[in-house]
């Protein structure tokens, strides 16, 4: 697994190299999957779960940005 240090702002991604941000800057951290790595069956079955309860109608989706207004509000 490779773990990258970086800004993300305006739906940029900017690596980093330890510095200081500016005000209103996020750290984050990506983590890439090899491809040689492989999901558990725990996992997969998971995703399948998932995947199904979207595709049936019985988990609720919400919008993107509704959820990022109400974090907007929440932690502004």
């Amino acid at each position: 697994m490779l773990a990258v240090k970086a800004t993300y702002e305006d739906g940029k991604i900017t690596p980093l190299d330890n510095m200081d941000l500016p005000q209103g800057k996020k750290n984050v951290i990506i983590t890439f999957l090899d491809e040689e790595e492989e999901l558990s069956d725990e996992w997969k079955a998971e995703i399948d779960r998932r995947i199904q309860a979207i595709d049936n109608g019985t988990e609720k989706l919400i919008p993107g940005e509704e959820v990022f207004s109400k974090l907007k509000q929440k932690y502004s």
